[in-house]
């Protein structure tokens, strides 16, 4: 039997459904819950970028745009930070605006994976410093070292 579900059709699931299913799709020991812990502690506080593990990363890289994986690769290839004025460049674009739309989609689909209903995890955060550059964009270091690896940078 197969079954298809959109995004859409995800995005309406519970979260403790939308964690079964993405569990069911991983290999049978996956658990994406538990891939998501370090230690004891959750990998996403709420002041602190989200955690993506080589495994989170491989599932969320799925059905997203070249546009977004090409973004996701500047900051792989940048060790996961870079200044607003070299991320317009190196996407090729002039103003911010251009970028909204790949901002807007990661943080959608990665609040898929957070655990909590309520969620308000950012792979990516920004730091007004160094103001002269407009600013520095930043993601954790186990996302950065997943990207890297996915990308084949490691």
């Amino acid at each position: 039997m197969k079954i298809t579900l959109s995004e859409n059709d995800l995005s309406n699931l519970s979260t403790q459904t939308r964690t079964e299913i993405m569990n069911l799709i991983l290999q049978p020991q996956t658990n994406i819950e538990e891939d998501q812990k370090v230690g004891d502690e959750e990998s996403y506080e709420e002041d602190e970028p989200f955690d993506m593990t080589p495994r989170t990363t491989r599932v969320f890289m799925q059905g997203i745009s070249d546009k977004t994986k090409s973004f996701l690769r500047v900051f792989a290839e940048n060790n996961g930070e870079i200044t607003n004025e070299k991320l317009l460049k190196a996407m090729q674009v002039e103003r911010d605006q251009e970028l909204k739309g790949v901002f807007a989609g990661i943080t959608r689909k990665i609040r898929r994976f957070d655990p909590s209903d309520d969620s308000d995890a950012y792979l990516i955060w920004w730091n007004e410093e160094p103001e002269s550059e407009g600013g520095l964009h930043y993601m954790s270091k186990m996302t950065t070292e997943s990207l890297r690896k996915y990308f084949d940078l490691a």
